[in-house]
């Protein structure tokens, strides 16, 4: 397994609830907007 940055090894506590909001989020803007894809998050 790979050395984990700092900030990563930090951001790994909320990590996955974001990845569930972020989810969300896609899964409403993909209803909204089908053939649109939301703006990435510039940490990713």
């Amino acid at each position: 397994m790979p050395i984990k940055h700092p900030m990563e090894r930090k951001n790994m506590e909320y990590s996955q609830q974001y990845h569930d909001e972020l989810e969300q989020d896609c899964r409403e803007w993909l209803i909204d907007k089908p053939f649109e894809l939301p703006p990435q998050p510039t940490e990713f």
